[in-house]
């Protein structure tokens, strides 16, 4: 039994995690549609963070059949990704250039 409660725990621990690491990227996509430049933002840093969630959510299904974190974790891998997308879209033509 203690197994049990020791497994539900973590998944909890884990969908907080989640929902925290979903509410920390608005603000960056928010910044780069207002901005419309993305000179500061490494695009190589967010898709190294995409394949990480990849992972995660292979592992998770994988060993934990857990539906509800593997959504989390493919909802954080869509927002890698879709600020790795502006960051190259808003690259200055200066950095282009270099």
């Amino acid at each position: 039994m203690i197994g049990l409660e020791a497994n539900l725990l973590a998944q909890a621990i884990l969908f907080i995690f989640g929902i925290i690491g979903i509410i920390a990227y608005p603000p960056q996509i928010i910044q780069l549609y207002k901005t419309k430049e993305s000179d500061d933002v490494n695009v190589l840093t967010w898709l190294v963070w995409a394949l990480t969630y990849v992972v995660f959510a292979i592992y998770v299904f994988i060993y934990t059949t857990d539906i509800v974190l593997v959504i989390l974790y493919l909802i954080e891998l869509g927002l890698c990704l879709w600020i790795a997308l502006l960051a190259i879209k808003y690259k200055s033509k200066r950095t282009r250039k270099n």
